[in-house]
């Protein structure tokens, strides 16, 4: 009988689990693929191309220094903004200065149609946009 009890409890820990993972969200098929650091001198800038079936999202950005970025996710509308921001981080030595980041973003294919315009944002600031291919 315990093992019974076992196998049924994983069975629907499972089923749960599976039904969690599929469930829409904004960050949905959007993900961070890279990042490096830039000079400081370098311009905000944001590219777009089609690989494959998925997107890809090159972004010169200014943001936080210090701190992980956030899941990068896109808003659902006729014209989609991607929005690309760092976990503030708090504290004693949180100085608040920015440093230049260079982000590969990789964009499921079914998060965009090709010629809308997609808007990349930093802070509630539109950093760029480009015209999806």
């Amino acid at each position: 009988m315990r093992n019974t009890s076992f196998v049924l409890a994983f069975f629907l820990c499972a089923s749960a689990f599976a039904e969690e993972s599929a469930t829409f969200t904004l960050a949905t098929g959007v993900a961070i693929s890279e990042q490096s650091d830039l000079p400081p001198d370098a311009a905000q800038s944001v590219y777009i191309r089609k690989v494959k079936r998925k997107y890809e999202v090159l972004v010169s950005v200014g943001t936080l220094c210090t701190g992980k970025f956030a899941a990068p996710w896109i808003g659902v509308s006729d014209n989609p903004t991607l929005v690309i921001q760092k976990e503030k981080p708090t504290g004693p030595f949180f100085k608040g200065e920015e440093c230049m980041y260079k982000l590969r973003l990789t964009v499921a294919a079914d998060r965009l149609t090709s010629k809308q315009i997609l808007y990349v944002v930093r802070n509630q600031e539109v950093i760029g946009h480009v015209r999806v291919p």
